[in-house]
């Protein structure tokens, strides 16, 4: 979206969110603003976002590729945390 590339992700946020009421189906969508929400700190509403895609398509390529990037963003802050401890 447009304004996401202006660095005016509220704006595009809202413009997505008032989109999804009349179409809720456009997976596609509802994964593009699930990103601008986990980019945003609005964390949960974007898992939300990725469980209602996926709760429809359980293979759905974009999402499932937004799932596993925050797998791997878990799993390397996790061995920082455990690099740093004493043993």
């Amino acid at each position: 979206m447009v304004y996401a590339q202006l660095d005016e992700p509220k704006r595009s946020m809202d413009l997505l969110r008032s989109y999804l009421v009349s179409a809720p189906e456009d997976l596609h969508a509802q994964v593009y603003l699930a990103v601008l929400l986990l980019e945003n700190k609005a964390e949960h509403e974007g898992l939300a976002a990725l469980e209602y895609v996926l709760e429809r398509d359980p293979d759905h390529a974009e999402a499932q590729k937004v799932v596993d990037q925050l797998k791997d963003i878990v799993s390397d802050e996790a061995s920082d945390d455990t690099a740093g401890e004493v043993q």
